[in-house]
């Protein structure tokens, strides 16, 4: 309990409140770490979602069966045709991106997960800045 206090208050200090005024103002990153607080309600869920969907982050929602954009980045969902920015959005900033450049395109791996510990990592595949296949 205590901890959850503390985590918002953090929150509210970095992010101040989340306004319908004040969420055209903030970046996408800021908008996509919103999304993940578990405590936030449907009304502001609906204008983080509306906003997402304003930037065109997840304008093509073809593979998330219609699910909520907010949803989509609490629960890190991923699917192939993904692009980069949807999936740096639901996933969060990556612990590396390894690039290997040539003919055939750009295909990064996304490294995500624990920085101590290797076996609890998990990779996404990227080529030419679409996700092709993941890796846990």
């Amino acid at each position: 309990m205590r901890l959850s206090l503390l985590l918002a208050m953090f929150l509210v200090l970095c992010f101040g409140c989340v306004t319908a005024e004040n969420i055209p103002e903030r970046s996408t990153k800021e908008i996509c770490q919103l999304a993940h607080l578990p405590h936030l309600g449907s009304h502001h869920q609906e204008l983080l979602a509306a906003e997402l969907d304003r930037r065109g982050i997840f304008a093509d929602q073809s593979n998330t069966k219609h699910k909520p954009a907010v949803e989509i980045i609490r629960k890190g969902y991923i699917w192939r045709g993904m692009t980069e920015k949807q999936l740096r959005c639901a996933r969060g900033t990556p612990l590396s991106v390894n690039h290997t450049v040539g003919a055939w395109g750009i295909h990064k791996q996304w490294v995500y997960g624990d920085t101590r510990r290797s076996f609890y990592r998990s990779f996404v595949y990227t080529k030419n800045g679409v996700v092709t296949s993941w890796q846990y």
